[in-house]
């Protein structure tokens, strides 16, 4: 007697959907194997082969046996299953169709499972997928050995390690500064930039989840019974009907499209928060720069009202000479002009004042107004050395070489995400709710609706859109290379230019100075040349008026190498921390 005549027709049917299913995949697996293996012990490989005459064949067992769950072996490329032990073929009793229903459900039960398994590995590769487009690496940079103008060889230490507080420390300066940093209307700028791009980092990140949102709405309409046939199949003629539900949409990010998205975003942010830096920096700068130069034009201001002074004593002493008959008007007249000249300086320079007060005011977002004054120019601080350290620290230092090297990541992330327009997209779309026709029954279990839904989408022709697209991410990436080296090229042109600025302008201010001992001593000696009558007046106007030229231009010396100073600093990265 046929063992499956036991089984119900329904039976039966699972019976042949299992033998169907699981004889042509396993066949070939199991053909392989059984060439490489041999049994082990009591256990028999079992090589399920097309059933002839509703009978199950059995490799390595003369007696027939009735299906058995079978157990993959662990270690194995290719599945092979096994039997615990060969049974003898049942005899036909009430109890083996009950039998034959509990091996049918195990069999049926690890079927499932396997082509779940397949379905977790598959769910598993549109969760995680692959990233196109390459990966970024630094491009070579040109780094010199040294700075260009260094006194001293190249060494790791930096002026640009010293806080700025340490450099500039005048006390009016760092309260200047301070208030600058907190008021400044561009570092509120580059702050809130900041902000804007974390935002979006997280705007393009949230393409990687599913998209849920909430719908509702309802449609009250009304047929006509005019026509032939009717549009309506009952004796009302006006519909309602109401739908509430939740939609669900996941795009699988396969092949990294929104993950090289969210690269580009990410370095985005960083590049925004590199150039809030060197606004910092710069704003830094900027305020010590217009303060040493409001101190500098003190200082002019003061020698022009000095002189002038002097002046006035000049003609005065000439116009009692000229009284007592002893000088004459030409003396008189070339000490005038000498004093005229004198004081058509101190306009200028109180034109100069107001405006560089009018600026630190600006960068520190106040009204026009005086600005308070601390240590002198000719006391500010200079610090005794001024290393520049390695050029290849500088490439990590300075915001704007970081900045447009972050900005090449971008732009080498948008090379991936386009290339990963060109393959098919996965998605998958879910709903749940209700629809009923009367509002009060939204709620009711029986007007619950579903459906889940899957797909892809493969491009095949947008009229090579995604092609010039893909073109042209690779065009932005060799503009953000070459704005990366030109960066990094003038950050060593900007130190070395320092370098050599504060060097010579040393060397100005010494030979400065000189003239300026030189001159005051010539001029006392005129003086005294022309008060015994070896010498006229012409000597001491001269004197006077050399004296006066050399002082304005030691002032501006002195001024001009504590902006060098200023300038290095900047040009090192120094001032964010």
């Amino acid at each position: 007697m046929r063992r499956d005549a036991l089984l119900p027709r329904s039976i039966k049917f699972l019976a042949a959907f299992r033998r169907n299913l699981t004889t042509n995949w396993f066949t070939k697996l199991h053909s392989r194997t059984d060439k490489k293996k041999k049994s082990r012990g009591s256990l028999h490989r079992i090589q399920i082969s097309s059933p002839s005459k509703g009978e199950d064949r059995v490799a390595g067992a003369t007696n027939q046996i009735s299906p058995l769950p079978y157990l993959p072996r662990q270690g194995e490329g290719m599945r092979t299953y096994e039997a615990l032990q060969p049974l003898p073929s049942p005899s036909p009793s009430p109890r083996s169709g009950f039998r034959q229903v509990r091996v049918l459900c195990g069999e049926l039960i690890s079927c499932i499972s396997l082509h779940l398994g397949y379905t977790g590995a598959l769910l598993g590769v549109l969760l995680t997928g692959c990233t196109l487009g390459p990966d970024y690496v630094r491009p070579p940079v040109l780094v010199p050995d040294s700075h260009r103008g260094g006194a001293t060889p190249a060494t790791a230490e930096s002026l640009a390690d010293l806080p700025w507080w340490e450099l500039f420390k005048d006390p009016v300066l760092q309260g200047l500064t301070n208030e600058a940093l907190s008021n400044n209307y561009d570092l509120r700028t580059a702050a809130a930039r900041v902000e804007e791009a974390r935002a979006q980092v997280g705007v393009v990140r949230s393409f990687l989840y599913p998209q849920v949102s909430l719908n509702g709405g309802g449609t009250a309409q009304q047929v006509s019974q005019a026509t032939n046939p009717s549009q309506t199949l009952t004796s009302s003629r006006s519909f309602q009907n109401w739908v509430a539900g939740f939609n669900t949409v996941w795009e699988f990010d396969v092949f990294g499209r929104i993950r090289r998205q969210t690269e580009s975003a990410n370095a985005t942010y960083v590049a925004t928060e590199m150039d809030r830096r060197g606004v910092y920096i710069t704003l830094v700068a900027d305020v010590a720069q217009a303060y040493f130069n409001l101190r500098e034009f003190d200082l002019e201001l003061e020698i022009a009202r000095r002189t002038l002074k002097i002046n006035d004593e000049t003609i005065q002493f000439y116009q009692r000479r000229l009284g007592g008959g002893v000088s004459n008007q030409l003396e008189v007249d070339q000490a005038i002009a000498n004093r005229s000249r004198t004081a058509s300086t101190i306009p200028e320079l109180e034109r100069q004042v107001a405006t560089q007060e009018n600026f630190i005011n600006y960068l520190l977002a106040r009204n026009p107004g005086p600005i308070a004054r601390g240590t002198a120019l000719t006391d500010q601080y200079y610090p005794p050395a001024v290393p520049a350290g390695l050029p290849s620290a500088l490439l990590e230092r300075r915001p704007d070489v970081q900045s447009a090297e972050q900005s090449l990541v971008a732009s080498n992330a948008d090379i991936g995400a386009a290339k990963a327009l060109f393959f098919p997209t996965f998605s998958l779309n879910a709903a749940l709710g209700s629809a009923t026709h009367d509002l009060s029954n939204i709620a009711d279990k029986r007007a619950a609706i579903w459906s889940v839904s899957g797909g892809f989408l493969q491009p095949i022709f947008q009229g090579w859109r995604l092609f010039w697209n893909y073109e042209g991410t690779k065009a932005r990436f060799d503009q953000a290379l070459a704005q990366y080296e030109k960066a990094a090229q003038n950050g060593f042109r900007e130190v070395a230019d320092a370098l050599v600025a504060i060097e010579k302008f040393k060397d100005v201010r010494a030979e400065l100075e000189t003239s300026v001992r030189s001159l005051t001593d010539a001029a006392r000696l005129s003086r005294l040349r022309y008060d015994t009558g070896l010498a006229n007046y012409l000597e001491v106007l001269i004197a006077d008026q050399q004296l006066f030229d050399q002082e304005l231009l030691l002032a501006r010396a002195r001024g001009a190498q504590l902006n060098a100073v200023v300038q290095l600093y900047r040009a090192l990265g120094g001032g964010w921390q």
